[in-house]
C-alpha cells in the first residue's frame, strides 16, 4: 500500500491572484505539479524504505498538540474535562496528559486522537491544598518512558501513594503544550 503526502504552502504572493508569482517566477500550475511529483516520490520512497522514511519524516516534521479546554486561570471541576488537537505523533512516541504543581509532575492518561486530530479526556484531580494552582500538561515520551509511567501508575495504585516526579524521571521528551494556573475548591 503506497502512502502519498501532498503539501501546499500558501505563498504570500499567492493571494495577489496574479497567475505568476513575482518572487519565486513560478506558476500556479508549476507548483502544483512540482507538489505532486515531491509527493509521489515521498510515496515511493516510503514504500520501498518503509520504516526508515517514517523516521526521518517524523524528524523533520516536529510534533505540535495544543490543549483548548480548559483556559488558563479558571476554576475547574473535579474530573477535570479536557479537550484539544495535536498533530504529526509518530508511532514511536506517545502523547500524554499531566498535572504539574511547581517541578512535579503527576501523569493522568495517554491521549489517543480521533480520526480528526482531536482529543476529549477526562481527568481527575482534587488540590490537596485550598485555592493551590496548577498546570496542565500535555507532552511526548517514546516507548520507554511510557513503560515507566506505566509501572509508575501500577505501584501508585497498589500503594495508595501518588509521589510527584520530575519530567526527567518519566523521561519527557518534549512539553507540546501547557495551561497554567488551574484550581479547583475542596
Amino acid at each position: 500500500m503506497m502512502t502519498i503526502i501532498i503539501t501546499f504552502v500558501k505563498d504570500k504572493d499567492m493571494t495577489n491572484n496574479s497567475k505568476k508569482n513575482s518572487k519565486s517566477g513560478c506558476s500556479e500550475g508549476k507548483k502544483f505539479f512540482w507538489g505532486l511529483l515531491s509527493g509521489i516520490i515521498i510515496g515511493l520512497i516510503t514504500e520501498a524504505f518503509g520504516g526508515y522514511v517514517d523516521v526521518i519524516v517524523h524528524k523533520i516534521i516536529q510534533p505540535r498538540a495544543e490543549i483548548t479546554v480548559p483556559e488558563e486561570s479558571t476554576r475547574v471541576d473535579d474530573p477535570i474535562i479536557t479537550k484539544g488537537e495535536a498533530k504529526y505523533i509518530s508511532e514511536t512516541n506517545y502523547l500524554w496528559l499531566a498535572v504539574k504543581i511547581n517541578d512535579l509532575v503527576w501523569p493522568k492518561e495517554r491521549i489517543r486522537l480521533y480520526k480528526d486530530n482531536s482529543w476529549e479526556q477526562k481527568i481527575g484531580h482534587k488540590s490537596q491544598i485550598p485555592g493551590e494552582k496548577f498546570d496542565l500538561i500535555l507532552f511526548t515520551v517514546d516507548t520507554k518512558g511510557d513503560n515507566i509511567i506505566a509501572e509508575w501508575k501500577k505501584e501508585c495504585e497498589k500503594t495508595g501513594n501518588w509521589p510527584g516526579k520530575t519530567e526527567s524521571d518519566f523521561l519527557v521528551k518534549k512539553i507540546l503544550s501547557d495551561v497554567k494556573n488551574l484550581y479547583n475548591e475542596n
